[in-house]
């Protein structure tokens, strides 16, 4: 697996994790105080039971957050790779922060491309550029020898 592979994937991921917590987000709200009633509510297959929607929604809740949590260690040790297991070494001490950032920023925070070059101070064109030789370097280098790689 290429270092571009491994990011793509963590990428994938954090986009997944956004998702979660929208809709986890979503599914709080929703759940906010209610007017309670004490009637048995009928429908059109019959009554409706809140016990079984409550456990519904706190299973849902549980999936949630087990989805956004997940991928913590894969962004960590993506983070070690590009900025060292302490945070001053890794791929941006070995080339440059700009090739770690603009990976940090495009596969580690899943942002869009346009937002990174307007951070960065520069073009999108640049941004993509920025990101190939940091993985190019990170396979040439290797993926741990950078993690390990703090000064």
């Amino acid at each position: 697996m290429t270092s571009e592979d491994y990011f793509s994937g963590i990428r994938d991921a954090v986009r997944d994790a956004e998702r979660a917590r929208d809709m986890l987000g979503r599914l709080r709200s929703a759940s906010g105080a209610r007017a309670q009633s004490y009637d048995v509510a009928h429908g059109k297959g019959g009554t409706s039971d809140p016990t079984a929607r409550i456990a519904s929604a706190i299973d849902l809740e549980s999936r949630l957050e087990t989805r956004i949590t997940a991928i913590e260690p894969d962004v960590e040790r993506g983070l070690a790779i590009l900025y060292g297991e302490h945070g001053n070494g890794g791929l941006a001490k070995a080339k440059g922060s700009r090739y770690a950032d603009a990976v940090c920023m495009a596969y580690l925070q899943a942002d869009g491309y346009e937002e990174i070059a307007e951070v960065m101070q520069c073009s999108v064109r640049w941004v993509h550029e920025l990101c190939a030789k940091a993985f190019r370097d990170i396979d040439a280098i290797g993926a741990q020898a950078l993690a390990e790689w703090d000064v």
